[in-house]
């Protein structure tokens, strides 16, 4: 399948995936991963934002549709704790010289991979079935011939309302924030949600959903105050937490705020650790039993990707064609479905459309996908 290597990347053998192996695309190019609920988009640059249900009426993270910067999203950054080094994992917002670097665009999944600096890092981004959630399977390896001592940092900021999220000093005091120790999980409410409902067009209405970010080790310590993250008048590329300040476990109201877990690890030569986050939203509920069941998620993430793997592989294999030429095959037999399944009819959102609604037109045209699929549906 040489015919379709190209100048940034290749498709698998199989088809399925596709690795991007140079990061600097003419654009950004993106993966939209949905379940019918839970939806994100994640760029090779991994930028992006994630929803629960509607893309517009009910983002969970803040991004910015700027295409030329793409440097919005939620983040990972090691940092070297003898040297103060730090650097993203993936190639925004800090944009480190890797060694080696490639994303995967799969099949309700994104990998990244890179070697800096001698650490090894996998990052694989997916959505299980039936879940609300995402998850974020990390393993770091240390590939030099002595121990290091690194730090691990997650950074992003809770919307919990409409996109775009205008007048964001006059929100950020409606948005909560808790920590619970039990299940290494920050919380976050908010009581102001202005989504335009069906009979309610009003602001006087709660948003209705506990979000969730948690990860399967303790955390050393966290963060909800964007401002004691970054720094006063810093951005993220000298973020003040990265540089070195302590993080100050604030959690409350009144102030911007950012999901922020930081883990400390050594590793020997050759060690490698992972680690597995779990970002995600339901309904108002009892918090300990949400925990607990997003808790036993966590611990079955490879279930739940395998599950999720099969999915796609199924709905896909539902109807081949075999044609001489493998860029149509590739096409027609994965991608043309997948897109028009886990984006335009599931997810309802993308890179150059960030909407959620439903259209007559557009959902329409999408919906031709299941007439040799799933005619019932």
């Amino acid at each position: 399948m040489a015919v379709l290597q190209g100048k940034y990347g290749h498709f698998s053998d199989d088809g399925k995936s596709y690795v991007i192996s140079d990061w600097k695309t003419p654009k950004p190019w993106a993966n939209v991963i949905s379940n019918g609920r839970w939806g994100l988009t994640i760029a090779q640059t991994g930028s992006g934002y994630s929803w629960l249900d509607h893309a517009m009426l009910n983002r969970i993270t803040r991004w910015d549709q700027d295409l030329i910067s793409d440097a919005s999203g939620k983040y990972l950054f090691l940092r070297d704790e003898n040297t103060g080094k730090f650097w993203s994992l993936t190639p925004m917002p800090l944009k480190p010289e890797f060694d080696e670097f490639s994303c995967t665009h799969g099949l309700g999944y994104t990998d990244f991979k890179g070697l800096y600096a001698k650490i090894r890092s996998s990052l694989r981004i997916f959505v299980p079935r039936g879940l609300n959630c995402e998850m974020w399977v990390l393993k770091i390896r240390n590939e030099g011939n002595t121990s290091r001592k690194l730090s691990s940092f997650t950074y992003f900021n809770p919307v919990l309302d409409v996109f775009p999220d205008w007048h964001r000093e006059f929100h950020k005091t409606f948005v909560t924030s808790e920590y619970d120790e039990q299940h290494h999980a920050l919380l976050f409410g908010k009581t102001l949600w202005t989504a335009p409902l069906k009979h309610d067009g009003s602001w006087n209405k709660d948003w209705p959903y506990r979000m969730f970010f948690m990860s399967d080790l303790p955390p050393a310590d966290f963060e909800c105050n964007r401002e004691r993250f970054l720094g006063q008048y810093n951005t993220i590329t000298e973020a003040a937490a990265l540089s070195g300040a302590p993080l100050t476990g604030t959690t409350g109201t009144g102030f911007e705020q950012c999901a922020t877990l930081h883990h400390e690890m050594e590793l020997a030569p050759g060690q490698e650790i992972t680690l597995v986050y779990c970002l995600g939203a339901e309904e108002k509920t009892n918090d300990a039993s949400m925990l607990e069941r997003y808790s036993r998620a966590v611990s079955d993430h490879e279930r739940l990707f395998r599950e999720s793997c099969a999915f796609w592989t199924e709905f896909c294999d539902r109807l081949t064609v075999d044609t001489p030429d493998p860029a149509v095959n590739v096409l027609a037999n994965f991608w043309l479905k997948y897109q028009a399944y886990s984006c335009r009819i599931m997810g309802r959102s993308a890179y150059y459309q960030c909407g959620g609604a439903y259209g007559f037109r557009d959902q329409l045209q999408d919906s031709l996908l299941f007439l040799s699929l799933e005619p019932d549906k």
